[in-house]
Parts: C-alpha cells; sequence; structure tokens
C-alpha cells in the first residue's frame, strides 16, 4: 500500500530548497573556499546537520516540528539522504580527501535511509500505471545505488580507519 502524502508539494518544496541550498554551498566553498580540505569537512557537518533536523521532522520520530494535518516530510528526509549519499560518493573522490572506511559506514547508512524513496516510486506507478517520467527517476535511482554499492567497495579497499571530519564548532572556531 502506498503511503499516503509520502509524494506531497511540502516535502516536494523542501526537497528543492534543500537541494538549492547543497548547490550553493558546494559551489560557494569547493569551488571558491581556500581549503579544500576544511570546506570539505564543514559541508559535511551541515550535511549531517540537515538530515538531523529533517529526521526530527519526520513520523518516525513523533513529528516534534509538525502540527496536526499537516502533510509528512519523510520524503524529504529520504531525499536529503539520497543527495547526501551522491555528494559522498562523487567530492571526496574530485577534491582529493583522503578515503576513509568511516565515510563507507555513512554511506551505508544513507543508502540505506534513502531506500524509501526507491520503493515508493515503484509502488506509486505500479498503482497507477506507468509513466515515463517515473520510470526515468526509477532508472536514476537504481543506478545511483549501484554507483553506491561501487562507492562502497572502493572506500573499503582503498580507505583507512581514519576519520578526517573535524566536529563543527571546531571548524568554526579555526574559521573565525
Amino acid at each position: 500500500m502506498i503511503r499516503e502524502n509520502y509524494f506531497n508539494s511540502r516535502a516536494s518544496a523542501h526537497c528543492v530548497a534543500v537541494a538549492f541550498i547543497y548547490l550553493a554551498l558546494d559551489i560557494k566553498f569547493l569551488l571558491y573556499g581556500e581549503s579544500k580540505d576544511l570546506s570539505f569537512e564543514f559541508l559535511f557537518n551541515v550535511k549531517v546537520f540537515v538530515c538531523f533536523l529533517y529526521l526530527l521532522c519526520s513520523n518516525k520520530a513523533a513529528g516534534y516540528f509538525e502540527h496536526e494535518g499537516s502533510p509528512s516530510l519523510d520524503f524529504t528526509l529520504h531525499m536529503t539522504a539520497f543527495l547526501f549519499m551522491l555528494w559522498l560518493m562523487v567530492i571526496p573522490g574530485v577534491i582529493g580527501v583522503a578515503l576513509s572506511k568511516y565515510f563507507c559506514v555513512v554511506l551505508i547508512v544513507l543508502m540505506v535511509g534513502s531506500l524509501p524513496i526507491l520503493f515508493e516510486l515503484i509502488k506509486h506507478y505500479n498503482f497507477q500505471g506507468v509513466r515515463i517520467s517515473l520510470k526515468c527517476v526509477e532508472l536514476f535511482i537504481k543506478v545511483s545505488y549501484l554507483f553506491c554499492v561501487v562507492a562502497i567497495l572502493m572506500y573499503l579497499i582503498n580507505g583507512d580507519w581514519s576519520w578526517g571530519v573535524r566536529p563543527l564548532h571546531t571548524l568554526i572556531r579555526i574559521s573565525f
């Protein structure tokens, strides 16, 4: 059975806003930042914080910030995990951050946390009939998960057991 109001306009608007903010921050810090490692650490912490905020807003966490009758933000929670997963697969290799097996663990958690998007898409188009746009989105998500498995294996094989991401409060103190 399809979750009622999983793909709602409120959650979709939040997804677009989060994607735009992620992209703007990535461009600002990774392209124009002084230190790539410091920028990576800051962006990693911001993405963890955003995922945690949406976890608090989801139905699973009893909806601390939700009002009666407002549409669920579960789709946004799963989408922020999916976007974070895509980012963590690509950015460390692009900017030359040392591969860590701890990133592999984070990727596994994000992959499992974002799987409901795929399941809901499959249920949605099976229930309402096949639409080409949903089929393309589903294909993109499946390919992304395949690449995530490859990235996880790469982190496991080439990575070391070091955690190179400092906490956000330390990064703020260093920056200012």
